[in-house]
């Protein structure tokens, strides 16, 4: 692959996390393609191997495997990623622009330029993934912004982002802000382990993204905090693309059978999102939510007004949507915290 072209496509891969699951070939075949996360087993992974889907691996940090991690060396870690679509350096992570954040941003940039280096010498020709975790407020301050994209800017080769917070990312406007300058001014940037943020960053510029199904594969959790998840609701958690929002199935419960709530993916096919509900349909929960992101995502990446502006027209009827809700059935539900942060920056708030 010539990295002058890189691209993962117009639409976002799924991101797998490092727990294993029987059903990962399906939906990444769905998705076109996966970012996936090595676990203790290698089950997933020969599965996506042997289904054929564009794969590229994510090492996976110490918090998020069920043993205790060794630091792979170099070799050993370029060695595990055959048969991938592009290889990928092992993940560094950045914390908080702090003194220490500051003082480590170098040295991880420099980290990753050696793996790449090292990853061409490998296989000749071939193209390797920067993979680098930062915190938001790298983003979200413009002097540290600044800072970031200097040291990214003449790194030529692709960078995949990842984004982290203990809860969304993309939650305020100068995360979505700085997201978007970044990506304006630093090429070759994919967004990974985002939720559907990454449709946007794609219509914003950048070179590929991926989803994750669970809030952990959602974004990058610090690893001091590790990440939180809901054990109370055993509902599925699903993508509601007619207002940009990811509900539990048991927050469906309180609505009627309404417009927004009818899905016209190729999972459900005009059927009523209000039926995951129920528990056991979680598998068809997940189909549903990357079928929903690709159906989007191709529309934004296809709008003739071009991606930004229809990004943009899909944050506003998002809005809209929720207070056409409120009008019919008196249900107030307000936006999400990220489609807020968009409508900020690119949008009209009505």
């Amino acid at each position: 692959m010539n990295e002058g072209r890189f691209t993962m496509g117009r639409v976002p891969w799924l991101h797998v996390g490092p727990q294993q699951r029987t059903d990962v070939a399906e939906l990444a075949a769905l998705a076109g393609g996966a970012i996936a996360q090595p676990g203790r087993s290698s089950s997933a992974i020969q599965r996506l191997r042997a289904a054929h889907v564009p794969l590229a691996l994510q090492q996976a940090w110490p918090d998020e495997q069920d043993q205790a991690r060794l630091w792979e060396a170099h070799e050993e870690w370029l060695g595990r990623q055959h048969g991938v679509a592009f290889m990928t350096t092992q993940t560094q992570w950045i914390p908080n622009p702090s003194k220490l954040g500051i003082r480590e941003l170098k040295p991880a940039i420099r980290q990753l330029q050696l793996e790449v280096v090292l990853a061409r010498e490998r296989e000749a020709g071939t193209t390797c993934m920067a993979m680098l975790a930062v915190e938001y407020r790298w983003l979200t301050q413009e002097a540290h912004r600044a800072r970031l994209i200097a040291e990214l800017s003449d790194f030529g080769g692709p960078v995949g982002l990842m984004l982290s917070k203990d809860r969304d990312p993309l939650d305020s406007a100068k995360t979505v802000e700085g997201l978007i300058t970044l990506l304006r001014e630093v090429p070759k940037v994919a967004v990974l382990r985002c939720d559907n943020g990454a449709i946007g960053a794609l219509a914003f510029g950048a070179v590929g993204a991926s989803i994750g199904l669970t809030g952990g594969t959602r974004h990058f959790p610090p690893p001091e905090t590790g990440g939180y998840a809901d054990l109370s609701d055993n509902t599925p958690r699903l993508l509601v693309p007619s207002i940009l929002a990811w509900w539990k199935g048991s927050r469906l419960s309180y609505m009627d059978d309404d417009w927004m709530f009818r899905c016209n993916c190729s999972v459900c096919r005009g059927q009523s999102l209000t039926r995951f509900q129920d528990e056991s349909l979680r598998h068809e929960a997940e189909a549903h939510s990357v079928a929903a992101w690709i159906q989007l995502a191709r529309e934004v990446m296809s709008d003739p007004s071009g991606p930004e502006r229809g990004w943009i027209q899909r944050c506003e009827q998002a809005n809209q949507a929720l207070e056409e809700l409120e009008d019919s059935s008196g249900l107030v539900e307000n936006p999400s915290r990220q489609l807020t942060a968009w409508l900020d920056v690119v949008g009209a708030r009505t």
